[in-house]
């Protein structure tokens, strides 16, 4: 959907940096000593940025994704001291909403074309470890370093464009 613009081809080629975040809730459940299970309902943003092609004209490119994350992961504590080490791993799910084309280039206006949601979720994988701080009985606080692997669409849906994220997870846990 071109929101009434003259559309022309852009080309994602060339060096890409990409920036963006997530935001939810999420609910834990403890089921032996030192392992729960976690799921949530994450928002998810990410914007690939990227230079054009010589031959398209001087400029930029970027792509602004969003969808819903629906995370399942499996976490392990190895102790119940005030700090301790914490690691998830598991499973996530992504729900593609809409995304939007920017297209920048020197002496021309500014494209800026929607496009619809692929159908079909998109399945990664997530590796974490960092660690735990229990500020009292209720509330603990939670870093750690993550890498999450797009495996991409299944069910003889597409499955290209794999790649890794490396992102900062930070969490505030209350216990009732």
């Amino acid at each position: 959907d071109s929101d009434g613009q003259v559309v022309e081809p852009v080309l994602l080629a060339g060096t890409k940096g990409s920036l963006g975040y997530l935001a939810g809730i999420t609910a834990y459940y403890n089921y032996a000593s030192q392992w729960s299970i976690a799921t949530g309902l994450w928002f998810r943003y990410q914007a690939i940025r990227t230079e054009r092609l010589a031959l398209a004209g001087e400029g930029t490119s970027s792509v602004r994704y969003r969808s819903i994350r629906l995370p399942i992961l499996f976490n392990y504590r190895s102790s119940e001291h005030t700090l301790s080490p914490f690691n998830s791993f598991g499973p996530m799910i992504d729900i593609p909403l809409s995304a939007r084309i920017v297209a920048s280039r020197a002496g021309e206006s500014t494209q800026q074309l929607r496009l619809d949601s692929e159908s079909g979720p998109v399945f990664n994988f997530m590796l974490g470890a960092g660690g735990i701080y229990q500020v009292n009985s209720q509330i603990a606080l939670t870093g750690q370093p993550t890498v999450t692997y797009r495996l991409g669409r299944l069910g003889g849906a597409r499955t290209n464009f794999r790649t890794f994220e490396l992102g900062l997870q930070m969490q505030a846990i209350y216990t009732f």
